[in-house]
């Protein structure tokens, strides 16, 4: 696609409605795998449980993978999505820069410099994120497997169950999860983990890619 026709091509609309669900999808710089240590992943994981509460933004499910995050928020009111994406990745940017030392003498990644840009400005993230607005529990359900399955398809694990950085084993097997979840449809309630229950029966995640 050329340069004319991505300047053409409309901008797609966001329909940021209270209490919808929407799947998120973003990047790390360059889709390097900055997220591949574990204190990395529970960076990002800890501040999203932290910014749900504070941004009144429920999250029903998520996966972090080494180059990208996905999760599926429902925002408690209209107008909160964009400035709890924002701050999440602003926030997780900040925290991984510090604990990776990206750009100084003490950094030991193999990013080198793919992570500044023209600028010689480092990045965590890829600037834009992409969101879906979710209007049915089918289609939400189609989004949960999906995340849950991508650490099965990009061969990190043979079920999904086994990858610690999903809510896959929550939803599955019922085991703790670090982040407060809110149910899949009805009333958002915050401060415990909820939605397993009235999402299990509908949600089929298989072991191995089909």
């Amino acid at each position: 696609m050329s340069d004319t026709q991505r300047s053409i091509r409309p901008k797609r609309e966001i329909f940021d409605i209270e209490g919808h669900a929407h799947f998120i999808t973003f990047s790390c710089y360059h889709h390097l795998p900055m997220l591949g240590r574990d204190k990395c992943k529970r960076i990002v994981l800890g501040h999203l449980n932290m910014l749900s509460r504070t941004h009144q933004v429920g999250v029903v499910g998520y996966v972090v993978m080494p180059d990208h995050v996905h999760a599926l928020v429902r925002p408690i009111a209209t107008g909160l999505l964009s400035t709890f994406i924002q701050q999440w990745k602003r926030m997780t940017s900040d925290a991984i820069l510090e604990f990776l030392k990206l750009g100084t003498p003490q950094d030991t990644t193999p990013f080198a410099d793919r992570v500044r840009d023209s600028a010689g400005k480092i990045h965590v993230w890829q600037k834009r994120y992409y969101p879906f607005n979710v209007f049915t529990i089918e289609k939400a359900v189609e989004k949960l497997e999906y995340m849950h399955n991508n650490p099965v398809k990009a061969g990190l694990v043979n079920d999904p169950c086994d990858w610690p950085w999903s809510t896959a084993s929550h939803f599955l097997k019922g085991k703790p999860c670090p982040v407060d979840l809110v149910a899949i449809d009805g009333p958002i309630v915050f401060g415990r983990t909820t939605g397993r229950t009235n999402v299990v029966k509908r949600l089929d995640v298989p072991s191995a890619p089909r």
